[in-house]
Formats: structure tokens, sequence, C-alpha cells
């Protein structure tokens, strides 16, 4: 599949998902992870559910390829005071932001 059937099949996807799907931001995170070295580029959208009783759950099933996974709502508080950590540290200043505003 040619990345942009991919790119067209995703977007229609997450219609199904979301009612709302903005660009944010794109971070560049360089780390270590058991002693090796790692790189990733993040790409960052605010989205809103068109499910609105998804924002009262507590947990969210959720599916990426063949691996089940939980998402859990955090409140920023979270990160800003005990941890764990949040990856790459300038999310939580981009979460924290006005909306629109540039984090730099």
């Amino acid at each position: 599949m040619q990345s942009t059937q991919y790119v067209e099949r995703s977007a229609r996807s997450l219609a199904q998902i979301y009612s709302t799907f903005v660009f944010r931001a794109v971070l560049e995170n360089i780390f270590r992870f058991e002693g090796k070295p790692g790189h990733e580029i993040v790409f960052v959208f605010e989205a809103r559910f068109v499910d609105a009783t998804l924002y009262e759950q507590d947990e969210i099933l959720g599916l990426e390829g063949d691996e089940r996974f939980v998402a859990k709502w955090v409140p920023l508080a979270h990160f800003e005071q005990r941890g764990p950590p949040l990856y790459p540290q300038v999310l939580l200043e981009l979460l924290r932001a006005p909306d629109g505003a540039p984090v730099i």
C-alpha cells in the first residue's frame, strides 16, 4: 500500500472517532533507553472524540495493529508533581499552553 493510500484510509478511520483533528506540533525526542540511544519524531494533534461519553470513562480500551492497550485519563498535575515523566519533556509545556500558542 502506498503511503498516500494509508494516510487517506487513516483519515477516514479517524473521522469516525474524532470530530476535530488539529495539528499542533512536531517534536523531536533524543533519549537513552536501557543504555541504548534512541530517536523519535512525535506528531502532536489536538482531537475531540465524536462519542462524548468516552470522556466520562476512567479507561478506554484500544487496539493498535494486533496489540491491545488501555488508555487512561491522567491530569497534567500528575506529571508536574510526582511523575512518571512525560516524554518528550516539551510535551508538558505544549499541553499547558493556551490553544494554538507556540512553544519554543
